[in-house]
C-alpha cells in the first residue's frame, strides 16, 4: 500500500497487488485513514499481473474480488473527498437510491464484476460523475445511461 501526501492530508491511496476479498479487513482500514485525511484520488489493482495486459476476470472467481466498501465513502457527518477511484480486480456498486457516491467525478473500473443493473445503480448514485472508464467487464452485455442528471463528458 502506498500513500502519498503532505502532512495530514493524503492526496493518493494505491494498493497494487494481488490481493482478493480475504484482506478486506486490512483494505478497508487503510482506506478508511485514506479517507479521514482527505484523500481524493484511489487506485486499484488487485489484479494477478498488475501492470500486464491480462484478462483480469481470468485472476479469481466473482466471489473471490475484493468489494470496495461504498459505506466508507458516506462516513456519518462527513463529506467525502474521493473523486476518482480506480478498480482493477475488484467491485464497486452502490445500493439503490444511495448518494454516497455523489463526490465522484471519474470512475475506472476493469475486470470488475457488474452486471447492467448494478452500473445503472451505481451511475444513478453518482450525480456529479464526468468520465467512466470500463474495460473486461464480461458480465456486463447491455448499457444504457441511467438518470437525466448524468453530465459524462468522456
Amino acid at each position: 500500500m502506498h500513500e502519498r501526501g503532505k502532512g495530514s492530508k493524503v492526496d493518493s491511496f494505491s494498493v497494487h497487488f494481488p490481493l482478493s476479498k480475504d484482506f478486506a479487513q486490512q483494505l478497508n482500514q487503510g482506506i478508511s485513514c485514506a479517507i479521514i485525511k482527505g484523500v481524493e484520488n484511489i487506485d486499484f489493482d488487485l489484479s494477478e499481473s498488475y501492470g500486464l495486459m491480462v484478462d483480469h476476470n481470468s485472476s479469481s472467481t466473482s466471489s473471490e474480488k475484493y468489494d470496495f466498501p461504498r459505506w466508507l465513502l458516506a462516513a456519518a457527518g462527513k463529506k467525502c473527498t474521493v473523486k476518482h477511484p480506480r478498480l482493477a480486480s475488484c467491485s464497486l456498486s452502490a445500493p439503490p437510491g444511495s448518494n454516497c457516491l455523489s463526490s465522484l467525478i471519474t470512475i475506472q473500473l476493469q475486470g470488475a464484476n457488474i452486471n447492467e443493473q448494478q452500473l445503472e445503480s451505481l451511475l444513478s448514485s453518482c450525480s456529479s460523475l464526468e468520465a467512466l472508464s470500463l474495460h473486461l467487464l464480461n458480465d456486463l452485455v447491455d448499457l444504457k445511461s441511467a438518470g437525466p442528471n448524468l453530465r459524462l463528458k468522456h
